[in-house]
């Protein structure tokens, strides 16, 4: 395979890796062997991500206990800041309120901001949740027989591929 002249990386900058196997614009259907290649690196990048999960949830689980160690001390020397040798840390009080667990809070919650006119402001709606539902209300629309389906508010669904892989 012929290596790319520097001039030309510019066009194909997005397709280095495939232009790496052989895989490029005009090259025409990938064969098998540039599926392996790209399905091997898919694996291993997909493993090294992993891993480096795993070394990521390691120090924020020790920046966590360093953080609830210096709050300690912090409140038993009540102290609000403290000027370390390589950064300030501040020591500030907050509150956290959970979201309604029953039903009937959840309506009373929802009628009070609907009485003082912060509804629409406060009201969201998560979208892996949106599309499940939507994903749902489809299927019984086609099964009801009907061809064409569509919710208020809510534009065209943008079709894509997703790439689903599973271990050997």
């Amino acid at each position: 395979m012929a290596e790319l002249e520097d001039t030309e990386w510019a066009e194909f900058d997005d397709m280095k890796w495939d232009v790496r196997v052989g895989l490029t614009p005009n090259s025409g259907a990938p064969t098998i062997k540039m599926l392996q290649t790209l399905v091997s690196e898919l694996w291993d990048v997909r493993a090294q991500i992993d891993s480096e999960k795993q070394i990521l949830s390691m120090f924020n689980a020790q920046k966590e206990k360093l953080e609830s160690l210096i709050i300690r001390a912090m409140q038993t020397s009540e102290l609000e800041r403290f000027d370390g040798d390589k950064c300030t840390v501040f020591r500030k009080s907050k509150s956290s309120v959970k979201v309604p667990a029953s039903p009937q809070e959840k309506k009373q919650l929802l009628d009070y901001l609907k009485s003082i006119g912060m509804f629409d402001s406060m009201i969201t709606v998560n979208s892996q949740t949106l599309n499940s539902w939507y994903n749902k209300e489809i299927e019984i629309a086609r099964s009801n027989g009907k061809s064409e389906f569509q919710v208020p508010g809510i534009a065209e669904p943008t079709p894509y591929d997703d790439l689903s892989v599973r271990k050997k």
